[in-house]
């Protein structure tokens, strides 16, 4: 559910162990949810629209993006407050600059959207407050907008509207109790901080997270490459450990042939040493007169 309880529940619960089990591996953990998906629903239009529309909307939360953004207009929005009753809930959002131009929208511009669930409320109203751009869209903080979020790989046109936390947590989910939530997390692992005698950890850590997550966790899914290039790795590294095996066994047996050799070597050298000792000896059935004494 979207509410700052559950939000609380979620992230007390998923990033302490995303720290512990690849927190010394990486270089940040980056949060980011979204609404459930809406209807662009202007006044008058057909609910729900024809099937051949492929728009649809969602608000999303993405913190620090003001950092990583720059606004080509406007600003950024303002904290929406939580309405009662019947009273229509207004929020201001911001928007990207492609999405801008798809959906032919600007600063101040106002999109009605409507829920596909059923609800008390059949509208709610975004403002576009601000359109903003990447300043590196190549930048890895933006893959959990793209792919933790599903925003990258799909059919459908996203007006994605980015509003403040509390915009989404007390206000739009105040006012659609029943909204549901999607969360991604993006780790950023550190190269230099993996190492080869750590491999095996890391890989271990991560199945077991995943194990856990999966359980716990509703429609869990984990994007990555790091498991698949450590597995590689060991393998390489196994059959990179055989010609230094087959060397070392090599070694082995060169040394014990030559221990032998010098073994026997010795041995013909002390022969007649070791006859004149074996003469000397008492026969085993003969008793010696002492024990008589």
């Amino acid at each position: 559910p979207l509410s700052p309880q559950a939000y609380e529940d979620i992230v007390s619960y998923v990033e302490p162990r995303l720290e512990r089990a690849v927190g010394d591996v990486s270089a940040g953990i980056t949060l980011a949810f979204k609404s459930n998906t809406f209807f662009l629903a202007n006044h008058g239009d057909e609910l729900p629209p024809p099937s051949d529309d492929r728009r649809r909307a969602s608000f999303v939360t993405v913190p620090g993006i003001e950092d990583h953004a720059r606004l080509i207009e406007g600003s950024w929005p303002n904290l929406a407050l939580p309405v009662v009753g019947d009273e229509l809930l207004k929020i201001d959002a911001v928007i990207p600059a492609n999405i801008a131009e798809t959906f032919g929208l600007r600063t101040g511009d106002v999109f009605v959207l409507a829920p596909f669930w059923e609800a008390a409320h059949e509208r709610v109203q975004a403002r576009v407050s601000g359109v903003y751009e990447r300043n590196d869209p190549g930048e890895l903080y933006w893959r959990v907008f793209d792919d933790a979020l599903g925003f990258g790989d799909t059919s459908f046109q996203f007006a994605t509207f980015v509003i403040p936390q509390a915009s989404m947590l007390e206000a739009l989910g105040g006012y659609f109790p029943k909204i549901g939530s999607e969360y991604g997390w993006l780790v950023d692992f550190e190269n230099d901080r993996i190492h080869a005698s750590g491999s095996e950890g890391v890989q271990a850590s991560l199945e077991a997270i995943e194990g856990e997550f999966r359980a716990e966790l509703d429609g869990y899914r984990l994007t990555s490459e790091l498991g698949n290039v450590l597995s590689r790795f060991d393998t390489r590294l196994f059959f990179n450990k055989i010609p230094m095996f087959v060397v070392l066994v090599l070694i082995v047996l060169v040394v014990l042939y030559y221990v032998g050799t010098i073994g026997g070597l010795l041995v013909d050298a002390q022969r007649e040493e070791i006859a004149l000792l074996r003469s000397n000896q008492v026969p085993p059935n003969t008793l010696s007169p002492w024990r008589y004494c």
